[in-house]
């Protein structure tokens, strides 16, 4: 089973899958991610939303950075 990041029942991206071996570094893609891929996804429990990746021909190439908690800060305003 591959979960996501977060202690929530909807966490689940894939339940009782076979792979093959896997280790730190490996890719894998996942057409549907609800809302962890980048079009639903928001800064809930202080998250940034996750660097977007580009696959084409066996390279990576970063599309979008991660964003940072600076990032999401960035519009906030200090009320005195």
């Amino acid at each position: 089973t591959i979960a996501g990041k977060h202690c929530e029942s909807g966490d689940i991206l894939a339940k009782d899958i076979l792979l093959p071996e896997i280790e730190e570094g490996d890719i894998i893609c996942f057409y549907d991610t609800g809302a962890y891929g980048y079009s639903m996804s928001s800064n809930y429990n202080t998250r940034g939303r996750a660097a977007q990746v580009a696959i084409e021909g066996g390279k990576d190439r970063l599309i979008g950075k991660r964003e940072s908690f600076e990032d999401m800060i960035q519009n906030e305003r200090e009320f005195i």
